[in-house]
């Protein structure tokens, strides 16, 4: 099965407050209503927070809810396996899970040890399940047990990246991402490519680049390390 903690950086908490100040201005005219801003916003301008537990965007809070699920767990009995970044195991019981921020990729033995940890992490955390382990961290698992193998996939994710990209669709099929020269098989001379002598890609056209390989390198990556994995 796999399982999910909700607003898992938002639930951890600090030793000490810590202090920042957001201009008005940044202020969306329904949060203002929604929150009654304005009575707290100072003289000049700004509105002054103390901050006394986890949220997003702060540098330490993927540390600090880590280290507070960590301690709510030993509480428990499960401890991370030693030099295995991200297993998890329990001290008496067979349970065995893969924590991935917070997302859970659990292996259980029985209904009894199942609950257990359910229990454990209910105890402190809001946490959405799925008993059939199709889902986890953004992946579709689909299991088929009685052949000893399981196929991993991201339904939708290249379509959904095509749009977003605004990449129109090829009249033909094209099986490359940019122009090669076709090899002659079997001749001695192999003629080497005119100079590209386009212009550089200016800020833009390089954030863009770095956008498509970033995300199509995650989508392998993903899928290639979970085979690899398991």
């Amino acid at each position: 099965m796999s399982a999910d903690i909700k607003d898992f950086f938002l639930r951890s908490s600090i030793n000490e407050p810590e202090y920042m100040k957001i201009h008005s201005r940044y202020y969306l005219e329904d949060i203002r209503q929604e929150y009654n801003i304005e009575p707290l916003i100072a003289e000049d301008g700004h509105d002054y927070v103390k901050i006394k537990g986890g949220m997003y965007g702060r540098k330490q809070a993927a540390i600090l809810a880590y280290k507070q699920l960590a301690t709510n767990l030993e509480l428990h009995g499960y401890y991370p396996f030693p030099n295995t970044t991200g297993l998890w195991k329990h001290k008496t019981r067979r349970t065995i899970f893969w924590l991935c921020v917070n997302d859970f990729g659990i292996k259980y033995y029985n209904d009894n040890d199942k609950n257990h940890l359910l229990t454990a992490l209910k105890h402190f955390y809001k946490v959405s399940m799925d008993n059939e382990g199709r889902n986890y961290c953004g992946l579709t698992l689909n299991w088929n047990y009685e052949a000893g193998y399981v196929d991993i996939a991201m339904p939708g994710y290249i379509k959904d990246l095509l749009k977003r990209l605004q990449h129109p669709t090829p009249c033909k099929a094209q099986y490359a991402p940019h122009r090669w020269t076709v090899p002659t098989y079997g001749s001695r001379l192999q003629m080497a490519p005119n100079k590209d002598t386009s212009d550089p890609l200016d800020s833009i056209g390089i954030r863009k680049a770095q956008s498509i390989v970033g995300s199509l390198l995650y989508y392998a990556r993903a899928i290639n390390k979970m085979l690899s994995d398991i």
